[in-house]
C-alpha cells in the first residue's frame, strides 16, 4: 500500500462530496446512514493529512449536521471561527446546531452575530439574503421557544423583509 502524501486531501475532499450527494439524492432520512458515514470517514483521512484543512473541516461539520450529531459539528465551527472571525456563514451555522440542541441563548446569539456580518457586506449574493433571512427566522424561532414573543415578532418581521413581502405584521396581530 503507498503512502498518502499530503496531495491526497482533496481527493479525500471529493470522495466524501460523492457521499455527501448520494445523501442529498435519496429521499429517505434512514437512507443517509452509510453515505453520511463514507463521506465522514473521507473527510476525516483528509484531515489526517492537513487538519486545518477549511473545506475538508466545513464539509465534516456538514456531514455531522445531517447526521444529528451537532455536538461534534459545534467543536468543528467553533475551530473554524477561530481562523475566520468575520464568516457569518460560520455563525449561521453555529446557531442552527445551537437551536437543533435547544440551547436557544447560545442559537440567538450566533444568529445576531451572523446577522451583524452579513449586514456588513456591501454587496450580498442572493445566497447571503437567503442566509441572512434564514438568520432572522431561526433567531424568532430561538427566541419564540424563550417566551420572548415581542422580540421574535420583530426577528420574523426582519425575515420578511428580507424577502421583500411588502405588508408588515401590524402589533395587534401579535399572538402569545
Amino acid at each position: 500500500m503507498r503512502k498518502l502524501e499530503k496531495g491526497d486531501v482533496d481527493s479525500y475532499v471529493m470522495k466524501g462530496l460523492l457521499f455527501e450527494n448520494r445523501m442529498d439524492n435519496d429521499a429517505h432520512v434512514g437512507a443517509w446512514v452509510g453515505p453520511w458515514k463514507e463521506a465522514i470517514a473521507h473527510y476525516r483521512k483528509a484531515l489526517e493529512l492537513e487538519p486545518e484543512h477549511p473545506e475538508a473541516n466545513r464539509l465534516l461539520a456538514k456531514a455531522y449536521w445531517k447526521g444529528s450529531e451537532h455536538e461534534k459539528a459545534i467543536k468543528i465551527i467553533e475551530k473554524l471561527i477561530l481562523l475566520n472571525p468575520q464568516d457569518a456563514v460560520l455563525y449561521y451555522d453555529l446557531g442552527d446546531h445551537y437551536r437543533r440542541l435547544k440551547n436557544y441563548d447560545e442559537a440567538i446569539e450566533a444568529f445576531k452575530t451572523s446577522i451583524t456580518l452579513f449586514n456588513n457586506i456591501k454587496k450580498r449574493s442572493k445566497e447571503d439574503n437567503s442566509r441572512l433571512y434564514m438568520c432572522y427566522r431561526n433567531l424568532g424561532v430561538a427566541l419564540k421557544e424563550l417566551k420572548r414573543y415581542d422580540e421574535a415578532t420583530d426577528a420574523y418581521q426582519n425575515a420578511i423583509k428580507k424577502l421583500n413581502f411588502s405588508k408588515p405584521i401590524s402589533p395587534s396581530s401579535r399572538k402569545h
